[in-house]
């Protein structure tokens, strides 16, 4: 177990991811249902999220990655899953909450998508209407930007 394992794969990431789970099930069968913004813990989401995700990349190299990639199959390992899976949770938290992500959250939740071989996962979720809110808002405060945080908007937009 390595030391970042202790950062996400814990109850208490696990009880917040369930938490999420609960409260997008009750909306859609009770749409009236009483809501309770503070019982998401979507900080801890978020922190289990960008550990699980750096645990994974920690001995990886581009180089390396690319090289491995273009003579093998590409096959999603559990690591990779865990991964999307603590960044689902993390961007499912903050749509509960009416939040916003930062630009880098909306590029490590695609980057753990197709590292977990699963881009239809990440397709679906952009389409999802919350998360196009975000792409157009994010699109639309370009120009206020500085020229440098506007070419990393438009690289993690794209």
């Amino acid at each position: 177990m390595s030391a970042l394992e202790s950062i996400f794969k814990t109850e208490l990431v696990r009880s917040a991811a369930r938490d999420v789970d609960a409260r997008i099930l009750e909306r859609e069968v009770n749409p009236t249902a009483s809501d309770d913004p503070q019982a998401i813990a979507v900080d801890e989401l978020r922190v289990a999220a960008i550990a699980s995700l750096i645990d994974y990349l920690g001995d990886k190299t581009v180089d390396g990655m690319m090289r491995n990639g273009a003579t093998s199959a590409v096959l999603a390992d559990s690591e990779a899953d865990e991964c999307l899976c603590n960044w689902q949770a993390y961007m499912n938290g903050l749509v509960e909450l009416d939040a916003r992500p930062t630009a880098d959250d909306l590029l490590f939740f695609t980057v753990a998508g197709f590292l977990a071989c699963k881009p239809h996962e990440v397709r679906h979720a952009l389409r999802r209407p919350k998360y196009r809110t975000w792409l157009d808002q994010a699109r639309e405060a370009l120009p206020k930007l500085t020229w440098i945080d506007r070419v990393r908007s438009y690289v993690t937009i794209g």
